[in-house]
């Protein structure tokens, strides 16, 4: 669930911090100043990454995504494929109100992720669902990385994603269509021991 979900009223109910990530809502696609500073780009090697898989669908609903073995390690290739996951796993909580795993991929600095799952949860508090959005990494290229001490490295990427046709049900005042989109977007990705998290992403 992205852009313009909240809407003016939501809006005017939330603080100025709330009503900036309210605007993204679920998740990518329109957020602005997250970040002030541009990443220095360090080792420009671009790939395209393959679409991003959907969350699957059984007899008994959405199966919560893994990861591929393609994000596992470190490096470039591996970033570019945590993207895809990421937004797997956006799908899989958008579809089923099951923020868990969506949070553990986000670092606890991610306030764009945080105000993501936070709209999440509250369409399902609310009695609400979220039909469709399915999201698809149309491209994802690592612009430059820098090692952050012994912790573990930081990747920054250039992402273009794309959104379909969403509907909101049954949860007040965040109820509506939401047509399909497209979207550029930046993202910060922290690689350590313990795997990949985004610790942030921002509107191009």
């Amino acid at each position: 669930m992205d852009p313009a979900i909240s809407g003016k009223k939501v809006f005017m109910k939330l603080g100025p911090v709330r009503r900036a990530l309210a605007a993204a809502c679920v998740l990518p696609l329109v957020l602005a100043g997250c970040s002030d500073a541009a990443p220095t780009p360090e080792i420009p090697d671009p790939t395209t990454s393959s679409p991003s898989p959907s969350a699957d669908e059984t007899e008994t609903g959405p199966v919560e995504p893994t990861l591929p073995p393609e994000a596992e390690g470190d490096g470039v290739e591996a970033a570019e494929a945590f993207v895809s996951h990421f937004y797997a796993s956006v799908d899989y909580a958008q579809a089923t109100g099951e923020t868990e795993q969506l949070r553990s991929l986000s670092s606890k600095s991610c306030a764009a992720c945080e105000g993501g799952a936070e709209i999440i949860e509250r369409v399902y508090k609310q009695g609400g669902a979220i039909t469709g959005g399915d999201h698809e990494v149309e491209a994802a290229q690592v612009t430059g990385t820098r090692r952050v001490g012994d912790a573990g490295s930081l990747y920054y990427l250039s992402v273009r994603v794309s959104r379909t046709d969403q509907t909101v049900t049954g949860s007040k005042d965040l109820d509506g269509e939401y047509p399909a989109a497209t979207q550029a977007l930046r993202y910060e990705l922290f690689s350590s021991k313990v795997g990949w998290q985004v610790s942030k992403w921002y509107a191009k």
